[in-house]
C-alpha cells in the first residue's frame, strides 16, 4: 500500500473517531490529508471503501484461548481498548451495515469469532467450577450475545446516559456473567477486580 493511501486511512479513522462517520465527508479528509477530493477518488471512490478497507485491515489480533477467569478477564478488556481505539465503527455499527454489504459480512464475521471466544471461555470456567451449568439449553449463548451486544453499542449508550467511560465495560460484562458464578468463582472474580 503506498504512502499516500496509508495516509487517507490514518487521516479517515481519526476523522471517524474524533466526528462520526456521518459527520466527516470525502472532502473533509481529503483536505486533511492535502490532496483534492479527485485524488482521494483514484484511492477510494466512495466513504463506504474507506471504512470496507479500514475494517479488514482491523483483523482481531486476540487469539489467546481463554482458559481461566483472569483470560476472560483480558478479554474483556481487549473488548474496552477495542472499542475505544475503533469509535468510529461502533458508534455507527448500526448504520454500516446498511451502507455495504462487504462490512454486513465483517460484523457477522466478528460476531461469531467473538461469540466462539466467550463459548469456550464459558465452557472452560464451567469445568473450573467457578460458574455453574448451564440451567436450561442456550443459557450461555444468551448472556454470550447479551455480552457482544452491550460491547457493541456501548458507545452509543454511554454518551445516552452523558458518560463516556468506555473502561466501565467491564464491570458491564462481569455485571452480566455474576449471576451463575459459584461462591469459588465470585470470590476469584472480586479479589481480580480490586487489583
Amino acid at each position: 500500500m503506498n504512502n499516500t493511501k496509508k495516509e487517507i486511512l490514518r487521516v479517515a479513522k481519526k476523522m471517524f473517531n474524533e466526528k462520526g462517520y456521518n459527520a466527516v465527508s470525502v472532502r473533509d479528509i481529503a483536505g486533511e490529508v492535502g490532496i483534492g477530493s479527485g485524488n482521494l477518488t483514484y484511492y477510494f471512490a466512495k466513504k463506504e471503501e474507506i471504512m470496507e478497507t479500514l475494517l479488514a485491515e482491523s483483523k482481531s489480533e486476540y487469539t489467546v484461548h481463554i482458559s481461566s477467569l483472569e483470560a476472560m478477564d483480558e478479554f474483556f478488556m481487549y473488548l474496552q481498548q477495542d472499542v475505544k481505539e475503533n469509535s468510529f465503527y461502533y458508534g455507527s455499527h448500526t448504520q454500516l451495515a446498511q451502507v455495504s454489504s462487504v462490512i454486513s459480512d465483517k460484523q457477522r464475521e466478528m460476531y461469531e469469532e467473538n461469540s466462539n471466544v466467550l463459548k469456550e471461555g464459558f465452557l472452560e470456567l464451567c469445568r473450573e467450577g467457578l460458574i455453574y451449568k448451564e440451567s436450561y439449553k442456550g443459557e450461555y449463548d444468551r448472556l454470550i450475545d447479551s455480552l457482544l451486544i452491550s460491547i457493541t453499542y456501548w458507545i452509543p449508550f454511554c454518551q445516552m446516559k452523558g458518560s463516556i467511560d468506555v473502561r466501565s465495560y467491564r464491570r458491564q460484562a462481569w455485571s452480566v456473567i455474576l449471576p451463575i458464578m459459584t461462591k469459588d468463582g465470585k470470590v476469584r472474580l472480586f479479589k481480580l477486580l480490586k487489583k
